[in-house]
């Protein structure tokens, strides 16, 4: 015998209409299997009815709350929450005395008693101004009333769907042409309240929702300023509320204006983008003072792949000032092009990869008809016939050439593989499946545009520390024997079959890029005028060769290194760095690296094996602050150091069973200005070899400004079976001009472990091979050692560097 619900449960269901006594005697056989052996509780029975689909998860919770939301509130009834804050809650609701039961979001505004009746008071004029107004993407306020003394409603149309909060948190950001279609639709429904003099008041991603149409609908249209008229500094908010805040607004008594919601709409785009907000802190005062006094950078920063014209549209919009924003959405329109039925399309079609669990290649791009390509090789088959039987007669009908014109004014063009490659190699960025050209992103409108000087590039990329990089021109390329890279597939995999070789590639991922080179090939990548260029958050590089040529240009910028590299994290095997002929080039750093988010040191990491690099320059040239390096089984020959840093972090090297030889430091410290303390940077050596030479050899060398008192005390050394060769200094400090005296500086007790300075003798001269330095037997004649195992390379793994 299965216990019925409680009295009060009945009588609860009863008042509020949302059960009746023919659901109780469904859900009865759904209770027996909950309850077993135990009494049929009022919870066992709530979930009995929830997955009847009687009751709603939240109202479920609800009734089992002591404590919960009330699930009436006059006519209305509450289905599900949506969204709350620190004084608002968002439920979807029904009106019960409403045959038509239609959904509405049904927002509650807790606020002190004083203050309710002139709040009240500007969102019923709010509501009576947007009367007028309708638009599928604005989920306008439409009513307001006040249940109790400190609590106000608004009712507005439900959008069903995800906020793009919920949606970048589930997948990260966004592409760059879907973030275009969305700002096309919401700068479509701005320019509309612009129109009828309002404003949202509160763009933010919260605000914006995705319905399965594809469109694109803004919500909590002008509450927040119909509440609040200026902005107030809290601190106990989330701090997304305050991602867009324009600076004009901050502590001036200012109230919202179409220029903030222009500031507002462009840090949304950058953050869909860019995948995180522009100014990404966790403190809500300290985000407004950023947002205050530092400027939003190029959002290609964090995106490569995002096309120039509509990164520089957001850059124009982000200004701080007003008078450099664009001065209406109407001229944003403009710029971006009217909202087109493919806009929804690609939104709609973007929105398909969330039903998976992980996303599935490109959907929301433009693809052809189906019915079109298969009804084409149809026609194509049809017409081969046909052409078979005409041609032995000897005749062609008026038919088949008036096919054949026809055919000549489709738009899609039949291109020879000849052709085929040289519009890759002209315009690979706008190529899409079988050479056709996919649509422009942004429109060429007569409209004046903003403008944005050609300096800007040129400034952004000196920030970013890698100079602009200079293209060869079309006939050089032609006459020039390299092959050009493949592009990574969509997962940002590339893997080369080929010896190449291959001109220096500039590859701007998203997310991992990986580059591989098969077992039974060798890669070579040739550098000649500009290095070559990745960027990712993560690269990895296997079996990928890299050797400097003479460059066929009298005037070109000289090269400073064979590889640069934008990364949190770079992972390379079996790969080989080298400079070429000594005499016949100038030196050069064999890669320059910089983290992706400079700003988070310590998750940066580089790490090697089975590497080889020759330099007379440093073998890794690090442009911001790294958290730790691993190197295992590398070697480095050539006068240049290791590492060269400026950075006052901490720095951890971990260098295991390696070889360097003939440097004149192992690790090159740039002090840009004095600094009374540093943080520590550390060797840790384990079964490693480390030849110095040079007229003044240093473990550490030290260059910039002068030191100031023991600049080497923040220096330490461990080891493990690891040894240098004699008759070097633990830290030097190179004087550049004669008027100061070099500076030396020993290692103190705490600075030197596990460690031995020993006469090294190798197989060969330092300009060899890896087999040229193996370490002899006979440099630990009398040396105490740990194991029967020669510390240092194992040379048979190292890639040859001719």
């Amino acid at each position: 015998m299965i216990d019925p619900p409680s009295q009060k449960l009945m009588q609860t269901l009863t008042d509020l209409q949302l059960c009746t006594a023919a659901d109780i005697r469904r859900a009865r056989s759904r209770v027996k299997r909950l309850a077993r052996d135990l009494p049929a509780f009022d919870s066992i029975w709530l979930d009995a009815l929830v997955q009847t689909g009687t009751l709603t998860p939240f109202q479920g919770r609800s009734l089992e709350k002591t404590n919960g939301p009330s699930l009436k509130v006059g006519s209305w009834l509450l289905l599900d929450e949506l969204s709350y804050g620190t004084r608002t809650r968002t439920f979807k609701a029904i009106n019960t005395d409403e045959k038509s039961f239609k959904e509405h979001a049904f927002k509650t505004i807790t606020l002190p008693q004083e203050f309710l009746p002139q709040i009240q008071g500007r969102v019923e004029t709010t509501v009576s101004d947007f009367a007028p107004i309708q638009h599928r993407g604005l989920a306008l306020p439409r009513q307001v009333f006040s249940p109790s003394e400190d609590q106000l409603v608004v009712l507005s149309s439900y959008v069903p769907g995800h906020h793009l909060g919920e949606l970048l948190t589930r997948r990260g950001r966004f592409p760059a042409a879907v973030v275009l279609e969305i700002a096309r639709q919401l700068v479509d429904s701005l320019a509309l309240l612009e129109k009828h003099q309002m404003q949202h008041g509160d763009l933010r991603l919260s605000n914006v929702r995705l319905n399965e149409q594809g469109e694109v609908v803004l919500i909590n249209v002008g509450i927040a300023p119909a509440i609040s008229p200026e902005l107030v500094l809290r601190d106990q908010i989330a701090p997304d509320q305050y991602d867009g805040i324009a600076p004009e607004l901050i502590g001036t008594g200012n109230a919202c204006s179409i220029q903030s919601d222009i500031y507002a709409l462009g840090c949304l785009l950058w953050q869909l983008l860019g995948g995180r907000p522009p100014h990404p802190t966790g403190d809500p005062l300290a985000k407004l003072a950023a947002h205050q006094t530092k400027s939003i950078p190029d959002v290609r920063l964090w995106a490569p792949d995002t096309p120039a014209p509509l990164a520089e549209i957001i850059q124009h919009m982000t200004r701080s000032t007003i008078e450099e924003r664009p001065h209406s959405f109407i001229q944003l329109q403009q710029l971006l092009g009217p909202v087109r039925q493919q806009s929804r399309r690609a939104v709609r079609c973007f929105l398909k990869q969330f039903r998976s669990f992980v996303p599935t290649g490109e959907p929301w791009k433009q693809k052809s008809s189906r019915l079109f390509w298969v009804s084409a090789v149809l026609l194509i088959a049809v017409c081969g016939a046909a052409s078979v039987v005409l041609t032995e007669n000897g005749t062609m009908p008026k038919v088949w050439q008036e096919l054949a014109q026809r055919l000549d004014g489709l738009e899609i063009e039949p291109t020879s593989p000849a052709s085929e490659s040289r519009t890759s190699t002209a315009d690979n960025s706008n190529t899409g499946p079988a050479g056709l050209k996919e649509p422009r992103l942004l429109p060429e409108i007569e409209a004046t545009p903003l403008t944005i000087p050609l300096e800007s590039e040129v400034k952004q990329a000196s920030a970013s520390g890698f100079p602009a990089k200079e293209r060869l021109s079309e006939f050089e390329n032609q006459q020039s024997q390299l092959l050009e890279l493949p592009p990574a597939d969509e997962n940002g995999r590339l893997y080369l079959t080929s010896n190449g070789p291959f001109r220096a590639p500039d590859m701007r991922g998203v997310g991992s890029l990986t580059i591989v080179g098969a077992s039974k090939s060798r890669p070579v990548i040739v550098v000649e005028d500009n290095p070559a260029f990745f960027s990712a958050v993560k690269l990895t590089l296997v079996n990928v060769h890299f050797r400097r040529k003479q460059s066929s240009q009298t005037n070109s910028a000289p090269l400073n290194e064979l590889v640069r590299v934008q990364a949190d994290e770079l992972m390379m095997s079996d790969c080989s760095f080298s400079e070429g002929i000594p005499e016949s080039l100038p030196p050069v750093s064999a890669i320059a690296w910089r983290s992706g988010t400079p700003d988070s040191y310590s998750v940066a990491k580089i790490s090697a094996e089975n590497c080889a690099f020759s330099s007379r320059r440093s073998a890794f040239k690090l442009l911001s602050p790294l958290g730790e390096m691993q190197l295992v089984n590398c070697f480095k020959r050539g006068m240049g150091p290791l590492v060269y840093t400026s950075q006052t972090e901490e720095l951890h090297l971990k260098l295991t069973k390696s070889t360097f030889r003939g440097m004149y430091s192992l690790v090159m410290l740039h002090r840009a200005e004095t600094v009374d303390s540093r943080q520590p940077v550390g060797l840790e050596l384990d079964q490693t070899l480390i030849e110095l030479s040079g007229p003044a050899p240093a473990l550490f060398g030290l260059a910039g400004v002068a030191p100031s008192g023991n600049d080497g005390a923040e220096l330490y050394v461990s080891g493990y079976e690891s040894f240098l060769n004699e008759d070097f200094s633990f830290a030097l400090w190179k004087s550049p001009s004669a008027e100061n005296e070099d500076r030396i500086y020993e290692a103190g007790p705490d600075q030197w472990d596990g460690v031995m300075a020993i006469p090294l003798q190798f197989t060969g001269q330092t300009d060899g091979g890896a087999t040229n330095s193996v370490v002899l037997d006979e440099s630990f004649q009398g040396v105490p050692r740990l194991t029967e195992e020669l510390p240092g390379m194992n040379a048979e793994a190292i890639p040859t560097l001719d």
